[in-house]
């Protein structure tokens, strides 16, 4: 009968100490999925803001073009925030960069890991270049 109390003890030991490893892995795990999601959201939303600002004629309007995008965006308790980082519209290269960041809530913060941000760059072709007259 001892033996088997022994065994029945050291089993609950066990049980304890490896859940005090596996919970932080599949806390962790979560935030993962998370974020990683979070960035394919921005980057998706990068490229939308791109397409939007390479239609127009000058730099103002294709700012308003990529903040036009971002207004529309639907903030929840993950995404925080969608913020311009950059927009550049070079005529010379017929090109418009654009960089956005999206500031993301963790699920289950870590230490000094709560809001991460993801920056997300897309480049695309001008497609509305006025004439040369």
């Amino acid at each position: 009968m001892r033996r088997k109390r022994g065994q029945k003890g050291q089993s609950l030991i066990e049980v304890m100490i490896g859940l005090i490893v596996i919970i932080p892995i599949g806390l962790a795990a979560v935030d993962l999925v998370v974020l990683t999601n979070a960035s394919q959201n921005n980057e998706e939303l990068c490229e939308i803001a791109a397409r939007a600002a390479s239609t127009k004629g000058n730099a103002a309007a294709a700012t308003n073009a990529v903040q036009q995008v971002i207004d529309r965006v639907t903030l929840t308790n993950v995404v925080q925030e969608v913020i311009i980082d950059d927009v550049q519209y070079n005529l010379d290269t017929g090109q418009v960069n654009v960089t956005l960041i999206m500031r993301v809530h963790v699920p289950v913060p870590f230490p000094n890991f709560d809001t991460i941000s993801c920056r997300a760059g897309a480049v695309q072709p001008i497609v509305s270049t006025p004439a040369l007259q």
